[in-house]
């Protein structure tokens, strides 16, 4: 086998031979590649070396089979090649074509069958490995051999007319060719594929990996290197298979193979128009024209392994590049536009040797390439970018748009691939702006140049601006925009290079870089002097070989610092680089002054300030600083950056830099004094803080900043640290602000003399400031590093960044611009103007939008299962949620922030965050469509959705947000930020109005509302109180602590205020609007309006945290008005009915439904009469609330008078007692005595629980329509006229007789006792005490009552000591 291999047969060349003498056959084609650890050095001989190493470790099949895939296949490419060289010469190519067809087929091969022994075969077999059909009962031939004998075909075809009657093409014949290579490749990688997949055998994966390694050099430098080190260097490990697999799709599929999609069974890949390079997308084709850049990959390959004529051939004839049917070539490139310098004539004079003589060989190879790489594709791009402007006319974009399109592939190249940021393999500028911004510390977070990213950014929007109403003028200027951005590196090379000339002399291959760098700046640069300097310090050496200039580096930093300014760039785009710096004119900054008065211009115009806040913004740097530190593993550093600050210096009240400087952390570290008056800083210290007021082991006022401090530890996520930093510290602040200009404005309205003259304006520029911060692009979401930057990037995700900017963005800007109005119009902010309640609702609805992008990145971890992005995203997000649904927040806050996210919960975890929406002020369109799934539904609920379990005929959603006021004034009460909780309670939020839904409405509106006087009962209210406004007087009071609330504690404050709201406030509302009903009602028949005041007055019933309010299950603790506190007593009244529901709230929704009916039939005098059913019912929960409070008020023990079921009691009885009072006024004033709030050395509920019960049974039966059987009966008492209920139905809780029985015995043994302790005191001496002898036994009557309890307990009653005396008098 060996003698066969080595000498032939049959063929005139051997086997071995076609490897041997490669480097003469094949001297016209760079088919060789560099792999010095396996061939050692001699890689021209790679075919011959593999099979040799078959033989001699006795693996035939492999040395076989390499002696085919190896040297026969690199044969027949040869043969292909000769077709073409004839072609050129004017020759018949035909031979050589017949040769290439027959190397690949064979002598004895059937069609479609394996029994050949060369490439057909190998490839009929290779398609059955991955592909067993049994059902195509039509297959004959493999798909590829079946393509390869087509592609043949005609190749013989073209041959025949390009050689005949010259009406073909020889640029035809190449892409025919190309494309049948490809076609030949496929067996390769599918064999490749099976012995990964299958069989694992190591000899087969080395031949099969080593007859495709040498394309994949010329198409993906790091796949190559992945793929050579899994493949080649190392024994196969199926651990890397997946890898392997991946690069295989990376490099072969988008590259050299365009039809793969049969390949199904071992590996899926689908192949498909690629549209995306680097982020940017295409409407045409532009990623087969940014193929340009495989041909300057392969034409250094060539050099490199010094195959001249092959690279020169490349280089004029193309191979990759396809400009429309049209095979592109560099050649042609060079030739297309015109320009300063000719960059053919600088590459002919290197291939011809006219020129750079003085140069080594290496130094020629690298300045081709770098003409190539540069010169030719960036001034291709801008010719292109020319072309686009001068084709660009109003009414048809058509062509500018091809031209728009064609400044991509030479900027950016294929290689970069389709994400934003591009890979490391990239060859041209694009490539080149990331090298030195890591040189320049220029990089953006996204490890990306913050030049190419502002690159990106123009290009989408030059590619938006030809649709726009007036494309050319947007053009015009984007593309200036583009062409100074592209300086940029060249500016960074230039200086890069001389710096490392100076350092390593003219044999630095960086010496041509500089120099072809050099050649393009060079006129762009207007001032003579400058442009000289830099001829004579980069050109001049190369060109002319003149030495080089001492201290050149230093004086091309000095020039560059003259002439940027006239340049229009910024001196900071630059960057620095040790030891030289940059080129920026340095200033004294200890002297430097700033004019405070001076607007701030954000993102170039996207945002101006009134006031100067350039010192915030640079806040922007340090996130970018602390990003780049953590990424490169510098955990200290990002520490300190973030403690103690870095770039953003502050100024003092004169404008001068001081030494402070803001500081992340100082967002979080001073938020307990700077936002204690912040609604939405306080929401979230009520919601994440612990029993000990504590968050991740420190005070809840700094949660930021723990949450910080513990993501600086995270090793799974690097960047967690500043991507809190953002969405923690820095949306909080800028929430602040805002709420600080609603404040400073309303200060003004107050106190003319406020210092606060500004009437907020300079607080609205900090919170524009902390959003956008300091080198923000418009619409760029990695050419920035604030909250702006941080929705750009998430928005993306969501499909949200049509049209230059996300929709987010896009509403804040036009909301800040709103903001400024309404404090800068003249009067604003006056006693006269009402611009603080404009401005509270503006504000408001900022919140709101800046909550989406949070929400959006708690979503996409979710579905990422990235637990540690859940957590923080919860954070950020969830605590907004304790301020809509309780029982919601507490469930999001154990599955995703106290505990790891558990992916099995994604479903139900989503499902409870769609459930805010409404409450958040969002809707599923504000999110956007999530794009790594279209499973994520997200449906906005119906105008004319249930409200609990009433379904109204108009939409009054927003009226029923009447509950989330009044939950979230509770939490704000309770964390004592009261100017907040009276701000909210005075001009509203969440409840809008009904003739105005985008207008919020106050729930103090209703609280002193005019139109009350329209409900009979308002009457009793105002007569008992001797106040109009008699609940807005005692919430005020409550939030001022004034008399007779100055004494109360924090929490009882909370439950005074709140409990008013709800049972008084929000009860007479919804009388009101059952009332306004009734004189709307139309008995014509005709339109009634009446029925949306009834609708409203079940939504301020019910509320709108509730599901259903007949579904106690689902609503535990989450009703919140009225309907809410009926749920809650019917337990303790056995009032609840079968379902568990208040049978109370049964009732009332039936004749919420009956009314509903009646007015849509016109029946206004039915109408009338269900109101007036309902009136009473209203009542019910009331009385209970009060019974059920008077009987825990009287277990405390005096004089503790802190309790907040004290203050709870005393509401519920004043909600009450206006109605008894006009009934029974006696009665009314035992209640008001035993239930006040100021004990004033009193017991809690003096004269018992039994009193108050009494009380209400002597009133009950005077209130017209009440049942005292709806009130039900608690611990055996009850309000109905028996004083002790004993009653047979469900609902009773009377005695068993054993009970009974027992408590006789236990009341005799009481008796006994006492007697016996009254012998014993008598027989003693008389020194004992009367006082001694009371005491002991009122402990045994405490004893007694004990006993009593728990055979009550062992019987299932409740009873407390008060009930039990009550008893003892009964059955004695």
């Amino acid at each position: 086998a060996r003698e066969v291999y080595t000498s032939g047969k049959y063929f005139d060349i051997s086997l071995d031979s076609m490897s041997t003498d490669s480097h003469n056959l094949m001297i016209n084609e760079c088919y060789s590649f560099q792999n010095e650890k396996f061939f050692q050095g001699n890689s021209s001989f790679y075919a011959q070396n593999i099979v040799t190493q078959g033989f001699d470790a006795s693996r035939l099949h492999v040395a076989t089979e390499g002696s085919i895939v190896l040297n026969l296949w690199m044969f027949i490419v040869h043969k292909l090649y000769e077709t073409v060289h004839n072609l050129e010469n004017g020759d018949p190519g035909l031979v050589e074509l017949d040769e290439a067809f027959t190397l690949w087929v064979g002598l004895k091969q059937e069609e479609g069958f394996n029994d050949g022994l060369l490439m057909y075969n190998i490839a009929e077999n290779a398609e059955s490995y991955i592909i067993n059909d049994p059902t195509d009962a039509n297959h004959i031939e493999s798909k590829v051999n079946k393509n390869i004998i087509e592609l043949f075909k005609s190749a013989r075809v073209l041959v025949n007319s390009i050689h005949t009657d010259r009406s073909g093409s020889l640029d035809d014949f190449r892409v025919l060719m190309n494309r049948l290579i490809g076609q030949m490749t496929i067996p390769l990688v599918q064999r490749l594929i099976y012995h990964i997949s299958t069989d694992k055998d190591d000899g087969f994966i080395k031949l099969y990996g080593l007859s495709i390694l040498p394309l994949i050099a010329g198409c993906s430098p790091s796949s190559y290197d992945r793929m050579n080190s899994f493949l080649i260097d190392e024994m196969f490990d199926d651990t890397n298979a997946e890898e392997i697999l991946n690069l295989l799709e990376s490099s072969v599929y988008k590259y050299l193979v365009m039809q793969l999609s049969f390949m199904t069974e071992i590996l899926v890949r689908a192949v498909f128009d690629i549209q995306q390079i680097a982020g940017y997308t295409s409407v045409g084709h532009a990623y087969e024209e940014s193929k340009i850049d495989l041909d300057i990959l392969q034409i250094a390959i060539c050099l490199e392994v010094e195959a001249f004529i092959a690279a020169r051939d490349i280089y004029n004839n193309g191979r990759n590049s396809i400009d429309g049917p049209v095979l592109q070539s560099l050649f042609k490139l060079g030739r297309k536009h015109t320009y300063p310098n000719n960059p053919h004539k600088i590459v002919n004079e290197v291939f011809d040797k006219g020129a750079y003589t003085h140069l080594s060989v290496h130094q020629k190879s690298e300045l081709i390439v770098n003409v190539l790489q540069y010169m030719v594709s960036m001034q291709t791009a801008l010719g292109n970018l020319q072309a686009s402007r001068d084709a660009c006319v109003p009414s048809n974009t058509d062509q500018s748009k091809i031209y728009w399109d064609g400044v991509v592939p030479y900027l950016i190249g294929s290689l970069e691939g389709t994400e934003r940021g591009g890979s490391k393999d990239g060859l041209l500028i694009y490539s080149f702006a990331k090298q030195m911004c890591v040189e320049f510390g220029t990089c953006a977070g996204s490890g990306d140049a913050e030049v190419n990213e502002r690159l990106i950014q123009e290009l989408n929007n030059g590619k938006n601006a030809l649709t726009s109403d007036s494309p050319c003028d947007e053009i015009n200027t984007i593309s200036k925009s583009i062409e100074h951005l592209l300086l940029i590196p060249l500016i960074q090379g230039i200086l890069y290079y001389a710096v490392h000339i100076e350092k390593n002399g003219k044999e630095y291959l960086g010496l041509v870089t500089g120099y072809v760098l050099s050649l393009l700046l060079q006129n762009k640069i207007d001032d003579d002097e400058v442009a000289q300097k830099i001829s004579s310090i980069m050109i001049d050496p190369v060109y002319k070989d003149t030495p080089l200039i001492p201290g050149g580096a230093s004086q091309l930093f000095e020039a560059f610092k003259k002439v940027l300014p006239s340049m229009d760039i910024d001196c900071k785009a630059i960057g620095e680089i040790p030891p030289f710096g940059g080129v920026c004119v340095v200033v004294d900054d200890d002297t430097a002054i700033i004019d405070l008065e001076e607007p701030t211009i954000l993102s170039k115009g996207l945002y101006v300030t009134t006031t100067n806040v350039g010192d915030r913004a640079k806040i922007a740097n340090d996130v970018r600083s602390m990003e780049d530190a953590l990424i490169s593993g510098n955990t200290d550093l990002a520490k300190q950056i973030y403690a103690y600050g870095l770039d953003a210096f502050k100024y003092d009240e004169n404008g001068q830099r001081t030494n402070e400087k803001w500081n992340l952390a100082g967002f979080s570290l001073n938020s307990g004094n700077d936002m204690a008056e912040d609604p939405v800083y306080n929401t979230y210290r009520y919601a994440l803080r612990n029993a000990n007021g504590e968050f991740r082991g420190r005070s809840v006022d700094f949660y930021a900043d723990a949450y910080v401090m513990f993501a600086l530890n995270s090793k799974n996520a690097p960047t967690l640290a500043s991507e809190a930093a953002v969405a923690l510290n820095m949306w909080m602040t800028v929430v602040d602000k805002l709420y600080d200009t609603v404040h400073d404005c309303k200060e003004n309205s107050n106190n003319p003399n406020s210092l606060k003259e500004d009437g907020g304006v300079h607080t609205l520029d900090e919170a524009a400031a902390f959003w956008i911060g300091d080198s923000q692009v418009t619409g760029d979401p990695y050419q920035g590093h604030l909250l702006y930057a941080f929705t750009e990037k998430i928005g993306e995700i969501f499909n949200q960044d049509a049209g230059g900017q996300t929709e987010v963005n896009r509403r804040l800007m036009r909301l800040f611009n709103e903001a400024k109005d309404q404090i800068t119009f003249a009067n604003a902010c006056t006693v006269q103007s009402n611009t603080h309640v404009k401005l509270k609702h503006i504000v408001d609805e900022m919140v709101s939008v800046m909550s989406i992008p949070l929400l959006q990145s708690l979503i996409h971890g979710l579905f990422s299962n990235d637990h540690e992005r859940v957590q923080l995203y919860a954070v950020s997000i969830v605590p907004l949620i304790a301020g809509c649904n309780p029982n919601t927040y507490a469930i999001l806050r154990e599955k995703l922030i106290d505990n790891f996210y558990k992916a099995v919960d994604f479903d139900e975890v989503f499902k409870l965050l769609q459930s805010t929406h409404q409450c958040l002020g969002i809707s599923c369109n504000d999110l956007g469509t999530y794009q790594q799934t279209g499973s994520l539904s997200c449906t906005d609920p119906l105008p004319l959705s249930p409200i609990g379990s009433y379904t109204p005929s108009f939409d009054v959603h927003q009226q029923s947000k009447i509950d989330l006021d009044i939950l979230q004034i509770s939490i704000l009460v309770q964390m004592e930020a009261f100017d907040a909780a009276e701000s909210l309670y005075t001009i509203g939020k969440n409840m809008k109005d009904s003739e105005n839904s985008n207008t919020a409405r106050s729930v103090q509106s209703l609280a002193s509302s005019p139109s009350r006087e329209i409900v009979p009962q308002y009457m009793f209210y105002r007569r008992y109180f001797e106040e109009y406004d008699y609940a807005d007087r005692i919430i005020l009071d409550a939030l001022s602590g004034v008399h007779p609330y100055d004494s109360a504690t924090t929490d009882q404050k909370t439950v005074i205020v709140t409990s008013t709201l709800q049972y008084m406030v929000a009860h007479m509302h919804t009388l009101r609007k059952l009332y306004e009903s009734i004189s709307e009602c139309d008995p014509t028949g005709g339109t009634s309006i009446g029925s949306e005041s009834w609708d409203e007055a079940a939504a301020t019933f019910i509320g709108s945290i509730t599901s259903s309010m007949t579904d106690s299950k689902s609503t535990e603790n989450s009703q919140f008005l009225i309907s809410g506190l009926a749920q809650e007593m019917c337990g303790s009244f056995g009032t609840c009915d079968s379902d568990d529901t208040a049978e109370v709230n049964r009732q009332l929704l039936t004749k919420f439904y009956a009314g509903q009916t009646e007015i849509a039939s016109a029946n206004c005098d039915a109408l009338k009469r269900t109101v007036e059913e309902m009136i009473p019912l209203f009542l019910v929960p009331l009385i209970q609330g009060t019974l059920k409070y008077a009987n825990l008020n009287r277990a405390l023990r005096y004089p503790d008078g802190t309790e907040p079921s004290l203050a709870r009691g005393y509401i519920l009885s004043q909600s009450i007692l206006p109605v008894i009072n006009e009934v029974d006024s006696e009665a009314a004033e035992v209640i008001n005595q035993n239930m006040q709030f100021e004990l004033q050395d009193t017991q809690p509920v003096a004269d018992g629980v039994l009193a108050v019960f009494d009380a209400f049974r002597h009133a009950i039966p005077f209130i017209n329509g009440l049942d005292c059987q709806d009130i039900g009966v608690m611990n055996r008492m009850t309000v109905c006229e028996r004083p002790f209920s004993l009653k047979n139905d469900e609902s009773s809780t009377a005695f068993k007789a054993s009970g009974i029985i027992m408590l006789v015995i236990a009341n005799i043994l009481f008796c006994m006792l006492g007697f016996i302790t009254i012998r014993q005191y008598f027989s003693r001496k008389n020194t004992v005490s009367l006082n001694q002898f009371q005491n002991d036994l009122e402990l045994q009557s405490d004893t007694t009552k004990e006993t009593d309890r728990m055979i009550n307990q062992e019987n299932g009653v409740e009873s407390p000591i008060e009930a039990m005396g009550e008893t003892d008098r009964m059955i004695s």
